[in-house]
């Protein structure tokens, strides 16, 4: 059975929400450490234009967070998440970039595409393992079937 796509870096397997890049022609999580993290767009977009209000809440604390107070905390390494309860905040951060009505409209499109566009490649990147799978079965299936038939017809010399 033929496993499904991993990275190229830490032999993880990828998942939708995972966040992807390109190295050396390779696909990679953009940090290994933590696979879901916001990608360097996301980071740009969100310095540029929700630098000074709320990008996030925590669900168990019930506060509200602007950027710099999410990376002011580092726990393990890891930025955004709750300072209180070290609650990983990084999909309510993505939540509020995708939604945000500071951003101009250009700019959610154009991230929400990017977003999309690596879930998707992510997704037929499974799909292309899967029918490889299937055609690898099959090639085994017709091998084998190729040697039995060169086994029963009479052997001729050459």
């Amino acid at each position: 059975m033929t496993p499904h796509p991993t990275c190229a870096t830490c032999g993880l397997v990828f998942s939708a929400e995972d966040t992807v890049s390109f190295n050396n022609g390779r696909l990679t999580h953009f940090d290994c450490r933590r696979p879901r993290t916001l990608s360097a767009e996301e980071r740009l977009v969100l310095a540029t234009y929700c630098w000074s209000h709320a990008v996030a809440s925590c669900p168990a604390c019930a506060r509200a967070y602007r950027l710099p107070e999410l990376l002011s905390v580092l726990v393990d390494g890891r930025t955004h998440v709750c300072p209180f309860c070290d609650h990983d905040l990084v999909e309510s951060v993505r939540a509020h970039l995708y939604a945000c009505p500071m951003l101009p409209a250009r700019v959610r499109q154009r991230a929400r595409a990017v977003r999309e566009t690596a879930q998707r490649l992510v997704k037929r990147s499974h799909e292309l393992s899967d029918v490889a799978d299937v055609l690898m079965r099959q090639t085994e299936v017709l091998v084998q079937s190729l040697h039995e038939a060169m086994r029963s017809s009479p052997r001729r010399r050459v």
